[in-house]
């Protein structure tokens, strides 16, 4: 039941709609190809690490989206309005949810929509944060790591583990920038319609 719990941040890529996959898998996934594809096979790479890399110069604005997004929770939370708890129009988005001892499936409101994909960026917006503050911080480790690697004849290794993370974290800032948009369309356009 605790793992329930502490795990429903992540319940909006577990919304059943036709549409869903574009915007949990799909358009995300080509993002992150994109993106990484372009950092990994330029002919000159952009620092990622330091002072002057990416992930630094990321940091101010990354670190102030949980707090926005948390705003955006509880705005939708607490905001009124008659459409807000209405069952979405057919077909409605659907999630699995606990009630009592069972499991239930329940068809969503806008506003029960507008939540769990809020909680999510939370979620997802924190991690991103928390692994761009230790990136921030490894950064001596990880480029001693790296001149050790390539002094002994291990610079694919590097290269291997260099293409991963930006992988890794191209998929996180694509479904957090995906999902935004997402939710602005629902917040502009989609929550004043019947």
């Amino acid at each position: 039941m605790i793992g329930y719990e502490l795990s429903r941040g992540l319940a909006y890529r577990a919304i059943k709609h036709p549409d869903m996959h574009w915007y949990t898998r799909t358009i995300p996934l080509v993002c992150t190809l994109v993106v990484s594809g372009v950092m990994i096979f330029l002919p000159s790479p952009p620092t990622l690490l330091g002072k002057d890399g990416l992930v630094a110069a990321s940091l101010s604005v990354i670190s102030t989206l949980p707090g926005f997004f948390f705003a955006g929770l509880a705005a939708v939370a607490t905001f009124s309005g008659l459409n807000m708890d209405a069952v979405m129009p057919n077909p409605p988005a659907r999630i699995g949810v606990r009630v009592g001892g069972g499991k239930s499936t329940i068809d969503l409101s806008r506003r029960q929509f507008l939540s769990y994909l809020f909680a999510y960026l939370v979620l997802l917006s924190f991690g991103l944060c928390v692994v761009s503050l230790a990136l921030a911080a490894a950064t001596p480790t990880l480029l001693s790591w790296k001149e050790s690697l390539v002094a002994d004849g291990y610079g694919g290794a590097w290269a291997i583990a260099r293409a991963l993370g930006i992988i890794i974290y191209s998929a996180i800032a694509s479904s957090v920038l995906v999902t935004t948009l997402h939710g602005m369309f629902f917040l502009t356009e989609r929550i004043h319609q019947p």
